[in-house]
Parts: structure tokens; C-alpha cells; sequence
């Protein structure tokens, strides 16, 4: 039963360790040159979880236009610097494996 625990466990592990390694991968050996999106706030929430944590985030538009609106992730002082209607740039690139990826927003907590 031990025995099929960590084998069950490990392959887990090794999955997810393979993921984050293509996500680096992706990143660090990217030489694309950046584009640059203008996106306003829209608005600005705070969400408080159960266990004592807030999160702090900023709801503007899809630069992509994939889907309506992305819910950006930032720390609390960069939520008390901005303000709807302010706009953000947003720097993404092409991605080594082809696999886009957002440059950090100054102050977002991705």
C-alpha cells in the first residue's frame, strides 16, 4: 500500500515539475521582442478568504480578445495606487514554445 502511495505521489511530482520546468523554459529562452497593450481598469475588488487572507484585484478587458475581461491579481499597495478608469500597459510576448506570456504589470502579484 506504501509502495503504491509514493509511486502515485511521485508521478504527481514529477508531472507538475515537468510543467513548471516548460513554463521557465518557455520564458527564459524567449528573444521575442514585446508587445505593448493599453488596457483601462475597469474596477477594483477585494476578495477575503477564510483563513484571514485578502487579495487585491484589478478587472480590465482581454487585450487579447479571447474572452471578455481578466481579473489581474496585485498587492495592496499597487490597488491603492491606481484607480478605475486608469490605464495599464501590458507587455506580452510569443513565448519560446510558441506558449504566450505577460512581462510582471509593476506591483501585480501574478
Amino acid at each position: 500500500m506504501v509502495l503504491i502511495e509514493l509511486i502515485l505521489v511521485g508521478s504527481l511530482g514529477a508531472v507538475l515539475t515537468c510543467f513548471a520546468e516548460l513554463r521557465d523554459l518557455n520564458m527564459e529562452m524567449d528573444n521575442s521582442q514585446a508587445s505593448s497593450y493599453q488596457v483601462l481598469i475597469q474596477s477594483k475588488s477585494i476578495s477575503r478568504s477564510r483563513k484571514g487572507g485578502t487579495h487585491y484585484y484589478l478587472l480590465v478587458p482581454d487585450w487579447n480578445r479571447e474572452k471578455d475581461d481578466r481579473r489581474i491579481k496585485v498587492s495592496r499597495e499597487f490597488f491603492d495606487s491606481v484607480r478605475v478608469g486608469q490605464q495599464l500597459e501590458v507587455k506580452q510576448r510569443k513565448g519560446y514554445l510558441g506558449l504566450r506570456w505577460v512581462e510582471p504589470i509593476q506591483g501585480a502579484a501574478w
